[in-house]
């Protein structure tokens, strides 16, 4: 992949970011390490992140981030792959999606909990 084509995803990222911080984007939580959220389309795509835990050197992190993009009418390989694993820019881009998204998981957990609680008095 091209410098100028990582640039443009990572823009695409930063739109996810935004989108998800502005409740725009409802991702569901297949897994512990996982999210995914899935167009109503057209077109019907999915975009899936996902926390990989890898055993690198001593001054990398311990885990990855994996984003892929699905096109059901592609098949199952991703239309779209991007890792942090080789570049650390891209990894701190996927690093805030996946907490993004962790965060706004929890804080509608949280809303929700809360909506069900008896009101005093």
């Amino acid at each position: 992949m091209s410098s100028s084509e990582t640039a443009e995803l990572l823009g695409y990222v930063d739109q996810l970011v935004r989108t998800t911080r502005d409740g725009l984007i409802q991702w569901q939580r297949p897994n512990p390490t996982t999210f995914s959220w899935s167009t109503q389309g057209p077109p019907i795509g999915a975009v899936v992140i996902q926390r990989v835990e890898r055993r690198r050197l001593p001054t990398m992190p311990p885990e990855d981030y994996v984003l892929q993009v699905l096109d059901p009418q592609y098949g199952t390989s991703p239309r779209v792959m991007l890792e942090g694993e080789k570049d650390r820019v891209v990894f701190e881009k996927l690093k805030e999606l996946y907490e993004t998204i962790a965060s706004s998981i929890s804080r509608k957990n949280l809303d929700f909990f809360r909506s069900i609680l008896p009101k005093p008095g």
